[in-house]
């Protein structure tokens, strides 16, 4: 029988190692922001007066979140549409 040669092959085991990426945001990059503006909301609206849109009586947040999304949007562009339940 011929000879053969062994050799000892060592496999970490697990995962590799992270690579990291050069799209992450860190928070020391951050620093240069501007500073944002003092309030979002014009004087025509106030958030604190938006109806409930029924979420109190049908638990459906999903509709009452595209509503006040509609609120703040029409305010941002200085023409508020009041939304109701009906």
């Amino acid at each position: 029988m011929p000879e053969t040669a062994s050799a000892t092959v060592y496999i970490r085991p697990g995962r590799r190692r992270s690579q990291p990426d050069p799209h992450t945001v860190w928070l020391k990059h951050l620093s240069s922001l501007p500073e944002p503006p003092p309030t979002f909301f014009p004087a025509q609206i106030d958030p604190d007066a938006w109806p409930m849109l029924g979420n109190d009586k049908e638990n459906c947040c999903t509709c009452a979140a595209a509503a006040h999304m509609i609120h703040a949007w029409s305010a941002a562009w200085q023409n508020p549409i009041l939304l109701d339940e009906a």
